[in-house]
């Protein structure tokens, strides 16, 4: 599963291959969320834009405890999705994951 962190502007966001247990994980927490009404909420045009995920069954955008996701949305109040696949972030983005992790703790 290809991962993208939607936060740079002017240049190119983190982009990355979620490994089988991290995929697995995904497919579970999302499984495990209940439908919400669909947001009517525009996207900032900078900063934190949430993480967008593509598989050959499902593709979304985690964005401040919302998925929308083939063409439901679910949601996370807890930020869980967004946490997990911050956690995922290869090692050379560490200072990025830092800042979405302060993001996601102000948001909570």
């Amino acid at each position: 599963m290809r991962v993208e962190l939607d936060i740079f502007s002017g240049r190119p966001n983190p982009v990355w291959e979620l490994d089988a247990p991290g995929s697995t994980a995904l497919v579970t927490r999302l499984a495990s969320l209940s439908e919400h009404a669909p947001r009517v909420v525009d996207l900032p045009d900078l900063g934190y834009r949430g993480f967008v995920f593509h598989a050959e069954t499902q593709t979304g955008r985690a964005w401040r405890g919302f998925i929308d996701t083939n063409g439901r949305t679910l949601y996370d109040p807890t930020f869980a999705v967004e946490r997990l696949l911050a956690s995922y972030l290869p090692d050379i983005w560490q200072e990025v994951r830092t800042i979405v992790e302060h993001i996601l703790l102000g948001s909570a």
